[in-house]
């Protein structure tokens, strides 16, 4: 009785395919790296804690590149589009990593 009751519960419990839309311009010592639209998803039982990683070599070592992540209101999951309009690359953020070949 309790495998059923089990295999029950785990079957209507289903993860829904969840998406942020974000759009904006990066910078980079002054200058445009042209307009950036980035739309990532999960499937998530619950809601996802939506980010956006960017990759780039705005200020890095040579031979080397740097990933910054910056939050998304949670707001915007499958709801319209995150204008972050100019968004520098140029400081280091909080949770920043670089990667050296």
């Amino acid at each position: 009785m309790r495998l059923f009751i089990f295999s029950l519960l785990a079957a209507t419990v289903t993860a829904n395919m969840q998406t942020v839309t974000v759009r904006g311009t990066l910078i980079c010592n002054r200058e445009r790296w042209a307009n950036a639209k980035i739309t990532g998803g999960e499937s998530e039982v619950s809601k996802i804690e939506p980010f956006i990683r960017v990759t780039h070599h705005c200020k890095a070592r040579h031979g080397c590149s740097r990933a910054s992540e910056y939050d998304v209101p949670r707001e915007y999951i499958d709801n319209g589009v995150y204008d972050i309009s100019y968004l520098s690359l140029d400081p280091t953020v909080h949770n920043e990593k670089e990667h050296c070949n």
